[in-house]
């Protein structure tokens, strides 16, 4: 496994600058105590309402690492597990989600030209759900159609790679990238005006839309939730500004909870004694009415003679 490190420092990789400095620093933690990573629970970190899941890093051959180190998934796995779902009669389209920082350059195309041949057999349905980056995109770029969740984000359409420099213990990192924000981020790099200007711009879009989707739902203006300047409140604070309906204690949610129970129920007993009270014609027949007082559940809500 040790030539993922020395793939990570020697060869391009499309991925976003931080998951190569997090994928780097956690394969230095697996080989100091691979115990730490150990998880027996083959499912973990699959989950995945779609036919096939593209989630984290990605790599040529390598597959495995486990989820507590961001799952590594082959291409060459990839492929076998495409090839599969076409050749099953009883799916008439593939269903993809896509959610990943990208990962190795190598093999990446091939498999992508490989989805584009496939789609042409049956439909690629790719759904971006979360973070769709560069080799992660170059994947979802080749489905027959391609969607996105409303707060998901895609792109750094690029190529990275970081030259790794050790001299008299220290470390040192020098990026080459194709896109002048393809190195966004990196702690080995001098911040740029030009670099704030797009960090900034990419808070600031989703600040937009934190803004508009809490003042949608609490019936707050934008321009008053921007004017609170991300503070944190305590509950009366959040109680004045409109931010909760109320203070209550976890008894008398508990109490909320049994009195919306007993109403429910009491609406149900009215509601089919006015069916009663109906005349015949209305109400229907006696045992219409009868089986009116009795709840979903089976329970005699009122008791009728006769």
């Amino acid at each position: 496994m040790r030539h993922l490190t020395q793939l990570m420092t020697n060869a391009p990789m499309l991925m976003t600058v931080d998951a190569h400095q997090s994928n780097l620093a956690l394969l230095n933690q697996f080989y100091q105590n691979p115990k730490l990573f150990l998880d027996n629970d083959a499912t973990k970190g699959r989950n995945t309402f779609c036919h096939l899941s593209v989630f984290g890093p990605t790599s040529h051959r390598f597959n495995e690492l486990d989820a507590s180190c961001n799952e590594v998934v082959s291409y060459r796995d990839l492929r076998t597990n495409f090839t599969h779902l076409m050749t099953n009669d009883e799916i008439k389209q593939v269903f993809v989600e896509f959610d990943g920082p990208g990962g190795e350059a190598t093999g990446c195309f091939d498999l992508a030209s490989h989805i584009r041949a496939l789609s042409k057999v049956k439909p690629v349905i790719g759904f971006i759900n979360g973070n769709c980056f560069s080799a992660n995109y170059a994947l979802a770029s080749a489905c027959s159609q391609l969607y996105a969740s409303p707060h998901s984000m895609a792109g750094s359409i690029g190529v990275i790679y970081g030259r790794r420099e050790v001299q008299n213990d220290k470390e040192k990192i020098t990026y080459f990238t194709t896109g002048e924000a393809k190195a966004d981020g990196s702690p080995h790099t001098e911040l740029t005006d030009a670099e704030s200007q797009r960090q900034q711009a990419i808070v600031d879009q989703l600040g937009e839309s934190f803004f508009s989707l809490v003042g949608e739902f609490r019936g707050l203006e934008v321009s008053a939730l921007k004017d609170l300047q991300a503070q944190i409140f305590n509950a009366n604070q959040l109680l004045s500004h409109g931010l909760i309906d109320g203070i209550k204690t976890e008894e008398e949610i508990k109490t909320m909870m049994t009195d919306g129970k007993h109403k429910r129920i009491v609406a149900e007993i009215n509601a089919a004694l006015a069916l009663v009270a109906l005349p015949k014609s209305k109400a229907g027949s006696y045992n219409h009415a009868k089986r009116a007082l009795i709840n979903r559940n089976g329970h005699v809500l009122v008791s009728m003679a006769g």
